[in-house]
């Protein structure tokens, strides 16, 4: 069966009060901030809510846009942020299953399901209370401090590669680098990495989030390799440090290395002028 409107009556009414979307200022984003970056609950007012589903569905598929958002979204090699939107008097629940980042407009758009019967509750200015999923948040957030933690690691051990890629999914993340290693020394970079890194997690160090113009990030980022090209970042430009080592970044982090005891490297895979370093949490090495 093909997908089409259901309800489209309640929907209407919900969203034909809504400026066009090119009319719906930036969402402001919690997490972009330090403090911001551990808040999981906040309120916001709905700016635009629209969906559909399947004829005769108990469920239907929304999209919302809200003045503000601690949820994070895909992108930045970063998983999708989940979690629930209750309405304000919390009888009504949209279920948040993907959130996406517009960088043409800046806007946050919240992808998730709401039984039918509760669509009426959520409309155009209304107040919702928005719910991260802590644990799923935690767990985002330490692979992707990890990811971060071994360009620390790999400038202790002399390798100052520049970084051309990072994946930080659950399901083998990586980060990547231009450069060779000889496969007989493939082996005993790993230990020294491995080392390395559980040093930094011993260290404590703490992590911080700040916005800097091109010319500090350009002085900060770029001082070990030239590897980030701030002419096409637009100002200001979020800079994150993880194990005192800055980059460039959107996503988000740990409080300290010291949550990151879990984690370590598991091997390097080189091809051609890429490196590799895979890593993950320590259970996999056994």
């Amino acid at each position: 069966m093909h997908p089409e409107h259901l309800n489209m009556t309640e929907l209407v009414a919900n969203t034909e009060s809504a400026p066009p979307s090119t009319a719906i200022a930036k969402t402001d984003r919690i997490y972009v901030t330090l403090k911001g970056n551990f808040v999981m609950l906040s309120t916001s007012i709905i700016l635009s809510i629209t969906g559909e589903a399947a004829t005769e569905s108990p469920s239907s598929t929304v999209r919302v846009v809200l003045e503000k958002s601690p949820f994070h979204p895909q992108g930045g090699g970063q998983p999708t942020d989940k979690g629930i939107i209750f309405n304000q008097e919390k009888t009504s629940s949209i279920e948040i299953l993907k959130v996406e980042f517009d960088f043409a407009t800046e806007i946050v758009t919240h992808i998730g399901t709401v039984p039918t019967s509760q669509l009426s509750h959520f409309i155009v200015g209304g107040t919702v209370n928005c719910e991260v999923d802590e644990a799923n948040r935690y767990l985002l957030s330490q692979c992707h401090s990890a990811g971060h933690l071994i360009d620390s690691a790999m400038a202790r051990v002399g390798q100052t590669f520049p970084p051309t890629k990072g994946y930080h999914f659950l399901d083998g993340p990586y980060v990547e680098y231009k450069g060779k290693v000889d496969a007989k020394d493939r082996d005993a970079l790993v230990e020294k990495l491995r080392a390395e890194f559980d040093a930094i997690v011993e260290e404590d160090i703490p992590t911080s989030i700040c916005q800097m113009t091109k010319n500090e990030a350009e002085l900060e980022c770029n001082r070990i390799q030239k590897n980030f090209d701030f002419d096409s970042f637009p100002e200001p430009i979020r800079i994150v440090s993880i194990a005192n080592f800055k980059c460039p970044c959107g996503g988000t982090h740990v409080k300290s290395t010291k949550h990151l005891k879990d984690w370590t490297v598991l091997k390097i895979k080189a091809k051609k002028d890429k490196v590799q370093v895979r890593y993950g949490l320590k259970s996999e090495l056994v």
